[in-house]
């Protein structure tokens, strides 16, 4: 049996927030975090274009797949929208060893 739109769309949004999960509010090692860390206001310096990139390719499937499910574009944007802001914000209060920053919600 073929799946139908509506369950492929939701399948690809699910399959996406474990990815964005794991990639964002999984603790991260000290060693790591020197390398890496950004402050929540952080200046917009050399990994900056690459931070934004990174940030973007993570949250297409969610966009993908709520499209698939008839979710507007207005309400795919707004979505995501307030995940990353919730990932942000799980970020400078519970996760251990993770830098929140604006540049991650824009």
């Amino acid at each position: 049996m073929k799946p139908s739109r509506l369950q492929l769309g939701w399948f690809i949004v699910g399959l996406g927030a474990l990815l964005i999960a794991g990639q964002t509010l999984v603790p991260q090692p000290q060693t790591i975090r020197a390398v890496t860390s950004t402050r929540f206001f952080s200046d917009w310096g050399a990994f900056a274009g690459i931070d934004i990139l990174l940030n973007t390719l993570l949250f297409i499937p969610i966009g993908v797949g709520l499209r698939l499910t008839g979710c507007s574009r207005r309400s795919a944007v707004a979505i995501a929208a307030t995940l990353s802001g919730v990932i942000e914000l799980l970020q400078i209060s519970v996760v251990a060893g993770r830098d929140s920053s604006v540049r991650d919600v824009l």
